[in-house]
Protein backbone atom coordinates (compact mmCIF):
# COMPACT_ATOMS: atom_id res chain seq x y z
CA UNK A 1 0.00 0.00 0.00
CA UNK A 2 2.92 2.28 0.16
CA UNK A 3 2.47 3.35 -3.36
CA UNK A 4 -0.90 4.18 -3.14
CA UNK A 5 -2.11 8.33 -2.68
CA UNK A 6 -3.41 9.25 0.48
CA UNK A 7 -7.31 9.40 -1.49
CA UNK A 8 -6.06 6.02 -2.63
CA UNK A 9 -5.85 4.51 0.68
CA UNK A 10 -8.61 6.51 1.81
CA UNK A 11 -10.70 4.65 -0.68
CA UNK A 12 -8.82 1.30 0.07
CA UNK A 13 -9.86 1.72 3.90
CA UNK A 14 -13.70 3.28 3.89
CA UNK A 15 -14.07 -0.05 1.30
CA UNK A 16 -12.69 -2.63 3.86
CA UNK A 17 -14.77 -1.44 6.37
CA UNK A 18 -17.81 -1.50 4.52
CA UNK A 19 -16.73 -5.52 3.79
CA UNK A 20 -17.97 -6.32 7.41
CA UNK A 21 -21.52 -6.18 8.43
CA UNK A 22 -22.60 -3.85 10.77
CA UNK A 23 -25.17 -2.59 12.71
CA UNK A 24 -23.71 1.10 12.33
CA UNK A 25 -20.50 2.40 10.68
CA UNK A 26 -18.58 5.48 11.92
CA UNK A 27 -16.96 7.55 9.41
CA UNK A 28 -15.10 10.13 10.92
CA UNK A 29 -13.80 13.36 8.54
CA UNK A 30 -13.19 10.55 6.14
CA UNK A 31 -12.57 13.41 3.32
CA UNK A 32 -10.07 15.91 5.70
CA UNK A 33 -7.08 16.69 4.37
CA UNK A 34 -7.54 14.90 0.82
CA UNK A 35 -7.33 17.12 -2.52
CA UNK A 36 -11.46 18.15 -4.13
CA UNK A 37 -11.18 15.11 -6.59
CA UNK A 38 -9.63 12.58 -4.04
CA UNK A 39 -12.61 14.04 -1.60
CA UNK A 40 -15.22 14.19 -4.58
CA UNK A 41 -14.46 10.22 -5.01
CA UNK A 42 -15.00 9.54 -1.42
CA UNK A 43 -18.28 11.26 -1.35
CA UNK A 44 -19.61 9.49 -3.97
CA UNK A 45 -18.18 6.05 -2.85
CA UNK A 46 -20.03 6.61 0.79
CA UNK A 47 -23.35 7.33 -1.21
CA UNK A 48 -22.89 4.11 -2.79
CA UNK A 49 -21.87 2.30 -0.18
CA UNK A 50 -24.57 3.88 2.44
CA UNK A 51 -27.47 3.18 0.40
CA UNK A 52 -28.73 0.06 2.45
CA UNK A 53 -26.43 0.96 5.63
CA UNK A 54 -26.62 2.94 8.66
CA UNK A 55 -23.55 4.97 8.39
CA UNK A 56 -22.60 8.04 10.79
CA UNK A 57 -21.03 10.49 9.29
CA UNK A 58 -19.11 13.00 11.15
CA UNK A 59 -17.97 16.02 9.33
CA UNK A 60 -17.10 19.83 10.12
CA UNK A 61 -17.32 20.76 6.10
CA UNK A 62 -21.39 21.34 5.75
CA UNK A 63 -21.61 21.56 2.36
CA UNK A 64 -20.45 18.03 2.33
CA UNK A 65 -22.71 17.54 5.18
CA UNK A 66 -25.38 18.53 3.35
CA UNK A 67 -24.91 16.95 0.16
CA UNK A 68 -23.84 13.15 1.70
CA UNK A 69 -26.72 12.91 4.44
CA UNK A 70 -30.48 12.04 5.10
CA UNK A 71 -30.86 13.63 8.97
CA UNK A 72 -28.12 16.10 10.72
CA UNK A 73 -27.29 15.68 14.46
CA UNK A 74 -25.90 18.68 16.38
CA UNK A 75 -24.36 18.74 19.80
CA UNK A 76 -23.57 21.61 22.02
CA UNK A 77 -21.84 20.90 25.24
CA UNK A 78 -21.70 17.34 24.82
CA UNK A 79 -26.17 17.30 24.59
CA UNK A 80 -27.97 16.71 21.32
CA UNK A 81 -29.16 20.03 20.53
CA UNK A 82 -30.86 18.92 16.98
CA UNK A 83 -31.88 15.57 15.24
CA UNK A 84 -33.48 16.64 12.26
CA UNK A 85 -34.16 15.26 8.05
CA UNK A 86 -31.65 18.09 6.20
CA UNK A 87 -34.77 18.16 3.67
CA UNK A 88 -36.94 19.56 6.30
CA UNK A 89 -34.10 22.17 6.99
CA UNK A 90 -33.44 23.17 3.57
CA UNK A 91 -37.48 23.53 3.01
CA UNK A 92 -37.10 26.11 6.03
CA UNK A 93 -35.13 28.62 4.32
CA UNK A 94 -33.69 28.82 0.29
CA UNK A 95 -31.66 31.46 -0.37
CA UNK A 96 -30.52 32.50 -4.13
CA UNK A 97 -28.73 34.65 -5.68
CA UNK A 98 -29.25 35.98 -9.54
CA UNK A 99 -27.29 38.08 -11.60
CA UNK A 100 -28.28 39.56 -14.99
CA UNK A 101 -26.75 40.61 -18.35
CA UNK A 102 -29.29 43.35 -18.81
CA UNK A 103 -33.09 44.20 -17.90
CA UNK A 104 -31.88 43.96 -14.33
CA UNK A 105 -34.61 47.14 -13.49
CA UNK A 106 -36.59 44.91 -11.38
CA UNK A 107 -34.25 43.20 -9.19
CA UNK A 108 -33.02 47.48 -8.13
CA UNK A 109 -36.01 46.69 -5.20
CA UNK A 110 -34.34 43.08 -4.21
CA UNK A 111 -31.30 43.39 -1.31
CA UNK A 112 -27.99 42.26 -2.83
CA UNK A 113 -24.68 41.07 -1.80
CA UNK A 114 -21.90 42.13 -4.35
CA UNK A 115 -23.73 41.36 -7.76
CA UNK A 116 -26.42 39.20 -6.66
CA UNK A 117 -30.14 40.01 -6.06
CA UNK A 118 -30.98 38.15 -2.71
CA UNK A 119 -34.43 36.22 -2.45
CA UNK A 120 -35.35 33.94 0.02
CA UNK A 121 -37.39 31.08 -1.13
CA UNK A 122 -39.98 28.32 0.43
CA UNK A 123 -37.72 25.99 -1.12
CA UNK A 124 -35.72 24.86 -4.02
CA UNK A 125 -39.17 24.09 -6.09
CA UNK A 126 -39.72 27.66 -6.07
CA UNK A 127 -36.76 28.71 -8.01
CA UNK A 128 -38.31 27.67 -11.33
CA UNK A 129 -40.94 30.18 -10.78
CA UNK A 130 -38.59 32.96 -9.44
CA UNK A 131 -36.81 32.38 -12.90
CA UNK A 132 -39.92 32.26 -14.93
CA UNK A 133 -41.22 35.88 -12.95
CA UNK A 134 -38.10 37.64 -13.81
CA UNK A 135 -37.62 36.26 -17.23
CA UNK A 136 -41.55 38.03 -17.65
CA UNK A 137 -40.63 41.25 -16.18
CA UNK A 138 -37.44 41.15 -19.02
CA UNK A 139 -34.57 40.27 -16.98
CA UNK A 140 -32.04 38.78 -18.60
CA UNK A 141 -30.83 36.04 -16.14
CA UNK A 142 -27.23 35.60 -16.22
CA UNK A 143 -26.48 32.98 -13.17
CA UNK A 144 -28.79 31.74 -10.44
CA UNK A 145 -27.26 30.23 -7.54
CA UNK A 146 -27.78 29.10 -3.85
CA UNK A 147 -26.35 30.82 -1.55
CA UNK A 148 -25.55 29.84 1.91
CA UNK A 149 -26.54 26.83 3.70
CA UNK A 150 -29.22 25.68 5.84
CA UNK A 151 -26.61 23.86 8.22
CA UNK A 152 -24.61 26.93 9.23
CA UNK A 153 -27.83 28.98 10.28
CA UNK A 154 -27.42 26.10 12.59
CA UNK A 155 -24.51 27.40 14.19
CA UNK A 156 -24.44 31.21 13.40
Amino acid sequence: MSELSAGQKKRTAIARIFLRERDLYLLDEPTANLDPKAASEIRDLVLRLSRDRVVLYSSHNLFEAREIGTYVIALKDRRLSLFERIADLRAAKYTVGVRAWAGAEPLAGAPHRGDYAIFELPGPEAVAGLIQRLQTQGVQIREVRELGNPLEDLFA
